[in-house]
């Protein structure tokens, strides 16, 4: 067996040490964020029914114009079965909606949300010079839904425009927001970046994407696992299709261009090619979340996790085609290590993380926010032959 951590190392950070988010939490230290009501009778709502809510810190530097908004991420259910587990805590993330805290929240409701959130890395950093706003994940869509489903509300796009109406008007002075997520709401924002933009455009709100780990890939899984290609056909099937918000998440050219094929909308490999609106991919090659359900049908993230030979061949290729598929899109939008990890953007990984360039994720975001793409070679790290991966110094 072969044993990841020996593989693939980061000279910036060891891999036991980074912070390998998937879902939505708050932190013991980092910049401090208050909770915020969303108006109700919106539609705006969890799974449960309950009324979403997100967290706003205003920026430490006076008038401040630009604001993140970040979805917040925690995988998906997409079926009665999955979403039945989801909820009773026999699913990721784990978390029993009958028996839940603060600490251990239910991803299907805002029951548990606690007035004050602290959160580092990104948010962290941003604080400084803009507001930033933090949503918390309770629609359990990749937030793409907008429909009734099994008893449950999938309600996902619907509150992440909320989100963007109510930041505008608590801030009619915005002239830029900056609209991302990681892991589910960075495939959120994948989805759901164009049209903010096109809602804005009136305005003139400047609109930046940061996208931290949405890149799914159409492969097939070695395990059980049904595959995530399978998952978004139901979850396009089951909470997105026929609802008032279809074109809105689906996207016009893209639907165009898959017609009967829509699911595939909601899926970063088909979708990026599509994003028009200025952004930055943030990535890991060798994704740590596709790989835990792609290799051994594991629900969340290895952290540490052992490869037979055969399954490292399996392993080397999803980060090839990985590879081979960022070099596709738009120059200056990718930036994509050769690491095992996902979704590092909440953590000190932003900062600590380099590709073989030295650049990190801060770095890549200052550029997108001066108006700058990143150098044509120094976004897409080369796969090494050896499985060795050097992420700077």
């Amino acid at each position: 067996m072969t044993r990841l951590s020996s593989l693939f190392f980061f000279t910036a950070v060891t891999a036991s040490s980074l912070h390998l988010a998937s879902s939505w939490s708050c932190e013991s230290s980092g910049a401090e964020l208050g909770l915020k009501q969303l108006p109700e009778g919106s539609g705006a709502v969890c799974n449960d029914g309950t009324n979403a809510e997100y967290y706003f810190a205003p920026s430490s530097s006076p008038n401040s114009k630009t604001t993140l908004i970040y979805l917040s991420g925690g995988g998906q259910c997409s079926d009665k079965a999955s979403c039945a587990s989801r909820y009773d805590g026999s699913a990721y993330p784990y978390h029993d909606c009958n028996n839940s805290t603060s600490s251990s929240p239910c991803f299907m409701s805002s029951k548990d949300n606690p007035d004050k959130c602290l959160k580092g890395g990104i948010f962290a950093d941003l604080v400084k010079t803009v507001d930033v706003v933090y949503v918390p994940y309770c629609s359990s869509d990749g937030w793409m839904g907008d429909n009734s489903f099994s008893g449950f509300e999938f309600r996902g796009a619907n509150i992440a425009f909320s989100v963007v109406e109510a930041v505008i008007k608590n801030n009619p002075n915005t002239k830029t927001i900056v609209f991302g997520g990681g892991s589910a709401g960075g495939r959120g924002a994948s989805a759901l970046l164009d049209e903010v933009s096109s809602r804005l455009a009136d305005s003139k709100i400047k609109v930046l994407g940061f996208l931290d780990s949405p890149y799914y890939t159409e492969d097939a899984p070695l395990g059980d696992f049904e595959g995530f290609q399978a998952q978004t056909v139901d979850v396009y099937n089951n909470f997105v299709k026929g609802s008032e918000l279809e074109d809105a998440v689906v996207g016009g050219a893209c639907k165009d261009a898959y017609k009967g094929e829509e699911w595939k909308c909601l899926f970063g490999q088909y979708r990026f090619p599509f994003i028009s609106t200025d952004h930055v991919l943030v990535a890991d090659q060798f994704d740590g979340w596709q790989l835990s359900h792609n290799i051994h049908d594991y629900d969340g993230i290895e952290s540490d996790p052992s490869y037979s030979d055969e399954e490292m061949v399996s392993v080397d290729e999803f980060a090839r085609k990985q590879h081979a598929l960022m070099s596709t899109l738009r120059e200056g939008t990718v930036f994509a290590t050769a690491c095992y990890s996902h979704h590092i953007s909440e953590g000190d990984g932003f900062f600590n993380v380099k590709n073989n360039q030295g650049m990190s994720q801060s770095d890549v975001l200052k550029l997108l926010m001066e108006g700058k793409g990143i150098a044509k070679g120094a976004g897409l790290d080369e796969i090494p032959e050896e499985f060795e991966c050097c992420c700077g110094d």
